[in-house]
C-alpha cells in the first residue's frame, strides 16, 4: 500500500523517489520488496496518468509553474523534457532515471502533446521498472552480504542506508537538480 501511495505522490508532485521505501523494505525481504516494486509501479503509471490527462486540458503555462514547485525541478530541466517528448515521443521516459530526470516532467510533456495513450503507459512501465529491477535486489543482495561477511546486524544496515540516501540526496540536489 506504502508503495503504491508513493508511486504515485512521486509521479505527481512529490520529489522523493519510491526507491527509498523499497529498498529499505529490501533490505530484510527481497519477496515483499519486489511485491511493493509492483504495487509502486502500478501507483507511479496511475499518477502519470494523472498528470498527463490534466496537463491535457490546463493551460501549458500553468502545468510549467506548477513543476516548477517541486523541489529538485528546473525550469530548464522541464523545457528539456517538453523538446525530449516532442521529437521522440513517450519513448523518451526510458531516459528519465538515469538522467535524473523526475518521471512527472514526462507526464506533463505527454499531456501537452495531447494527453496519454497507450505507448505512454508502456513506456511508462518500462521507464519506471528497469531501474527497480536492478537496485531492489542490488539492495537485497548487498544487505544480505553485509550481514553475513561483516555481521551487520539490522540496525547497522538500515543506518547504513539511511546515510546513503542522505548522501545521495545531498549530491543529487546540489549537483543535478537545477541544472
Amino acid at each position: 500500500m506504502i508503495g503504491a501511495l508513493w508511486g504515485f505522490a512521486e509521479a505527481t508532485l512529490f520529489f522523493m523517489v519510491p526507491d527509498v521505501w523499497l529498498g529499505w523494505i529490501a533490505l530484510t525481504s527481497l519477496k515483499r520488496a519486489l511485491i511493493a516494486t509492483l504495487a509502486a509501479l502500478v501507483g507511479a503509471v496511475a499518477g502519470g496518468l494523472l498528470v498527463a490527462g490534466v496537463c491535457a486540458y490546463v493551460e501549458p503555462a500553468t502545468s510549467f509553474r506548477a513543476m516548477d514547485t517541486v523541489p529538485a525541478v528546473s525550469p530548464a530541466m522541464i523545457r528539456d523534457v517538453d523538446a525530449d517528448v516532442a521529437e521522440r515521443g513517450s519513448r523518451a521516459i526510458v531516459d528519465g532515471p538515469v538522467r535524473g530526470i523526475p518521471y512527472k516532467l514526462y507526464a506533463r510533456a505527454e499531456g501537452i502533446q495531447g494527453g496519454p495513450d497507450v505507448a505512454f503507459v508502456f513506456w511508462s512501465i518500462l521507464g519506471r521498472a528497469y531501474r527497480w529491477v536492478i537496485l531492489i535486489p542490488l539492495i537485497w543482495l548487498v544487505s544480505h552480504l553485509a550481514r553475513k561477511w561483516l555481521h551487520f546486524t539490522d540496525r547497522q544496515a538500515r543506518g547504513v542506508y539511511i546515510v546513503g540516501w542522505c548522501l545521495f540526496y545531498a549530491w543529487y540536489l546540489t549537483t543535478v537538480a537545477w541544472s
